[in-house]
């Protein structure tokens, strides 16, 4: 099935699914948190290099001005999982355009970075950048060019799946697609679990029975003691259907149980097919902890 949707292949996974547009966001959800997980080595399989620099819509950049330094430009990207960043400038020669790599510099650091007679202010030849602001600011470049060949940017995409997606048609990596599949089922089944925690602290812990049992003690001090008898016949009725209808919510409570049970039984078994299937391609680090749960 290269070519089934995603949909089809999380429904052939856990069977008939009662909203298929949910499938949309766990697909996404569980594409970020893959990409958070797997070893920089295979970055290559999600990343992307654009040309950009000035306001450029295609690639979602936006430029924007910093307030205390009107002469520098900031980049805001959407998707800011950056790899490296390159800068287009004059070589030594003075006419030859060529990029030259980045270095990233903490934040902290800005007011030396802006300051010409810092150790720490870049050129033309050693150009930084800083994070700030939801942006990226770049420092130590020439004249800023009026193309969008200006900055090389090679980043990690976090991808907006649909359901309605295509295995195999370079949505999301070939390699990591059983992974997305086993994780977007285990949150598929997650908001059953949580649709199930619901109704049992909605419908099944509705209150039993109704109100009248509490004038019996009333009615008993009453010299008419045909009338108090005739009251209590019919709170018997009444403590009687209360029984039935207790027994009715233990019945749903462990209906209900079972399903939680059924449930949290197949959300283990797709987590750990998740991380199976994902180990080839974690880093290190995480995957000690996947291998070793903690407490162990």
């Amino acid at each position: 099935m290269k070519n089934a949707s995603y949909y089809f292949k999380v429904r052939n996974l856990i069977g008939d699914l009662s909203d298929p547009k949910f499938v949309s966001g766990a697909l996404s959800n569980t594409a970020s948190e893959i990409i958070n997980m797997i070893s920089p080595d295979f970055y290559y399989l999600v990343s992307k290099e654009i040309l950009t620099g000035q306001t450029d819509n295609v690639n979602n950049v936006t430029m924007v001005e910093d307030v205390n330094d009107s002469n520098k430009k900031g980049f805001r990207l959407e998707n800011d999982k950056i790899l490296s960043i390159s800068v287009k400038g004059l070589d030594d020669d003075g006419t030859t355009a060529k990029y030259r790599r980045a270095k990233r510099v903490d934040s902290k650091w800005i007011d030396h970075i802006r300051d010409s007679a810092s150790l720490l202010a870049p050129t033309s030849q050693e150009p930084v950048y800083v994070r700030k602001n939801k942006s990226i600011w770049i420092y130590g470049v020439d004249t800023p060019a009026n193309t969008n060949d200006f900055l090389k940017i090679q980043y990690v995409e976090y991808p907006s799946l649909s359901y309605q997606d295509e295995y195999g048609t370079n949505v999301f990596p070939e390699e990591l697609e059983p992974a997305l599949i086993y994780g977007s089922a285990a949150r598929v089944r997650f908001k059953e679990l949580s649709e199930i925690d619901d109704k049992i602290s909605t419908s099944v812990s509705t209150t039993v029975g109704g109100t009248g049992l509490s004038s019996a003690g009333t009615q008993l001090g009453n010299e008419d003691l045909e009338y108090a008898r005739a009251y209590l016949e019919e709170n018997n009725a009444r403590i009687q259907t209360m029984i039935a209808q207790a027994q009715t919510h233990g019945s749903e409570v462990q209906r209900y149980a079972q399903k939680y049970q059924q449930l949290f039984g197949e959300i283990q078994k797709l987590s750990s097919s998740f991380y199976t299937s994902l180990l080839p391609y974690v880093d290190p680090k995480v995957s000690e902890k996947i291998e070793q749960p903690e407490g162990k």
